[in-house]
């Protein structure tokens, strides 16, 4: 992920328009820091994140730039024996 290739990404996601993205959040703000300026955010209704924490300003920063989508952390075990996600009022 770098500048030039940012807009085929963004472009690359919203031709398969998922239904929630979910992404580390290194490489979400990575993707926005290189695109917020020049290109169209992605089409999403939802993002989830996992690996990695997010702090809550930065959180706030990417459901901006994505037009005010939720945000949620997941966890789950390699093995997927135990997940956990975030519910929608995020306490």
């Amino acid at each position: 992920l770098n500048p030039a290739s940012a807009s085929r990404y963004i472009a690359a996601i919203n031709a398969f328009k998922p239904h929630i993205l979910q992404a580390h959040p290194s490489a979400l703000m990575l993707l926005k820091q290189f695109a917020e300026h020049v290109y169209e955010p992605p089409k999403v209704p939802c993002v989830t994140f996992t690996a990695e924490t997010f702090a809550d300003v930065e959180r706030a920063a990417l459901s901006h730039w994505l037009g005010g989508v939720p945000i949620f952390g997941t966890y789950g075990s390699g093995e997927n024996v135990v997940a956990a996600a975030e519910c929608p009022q995020l306490d």
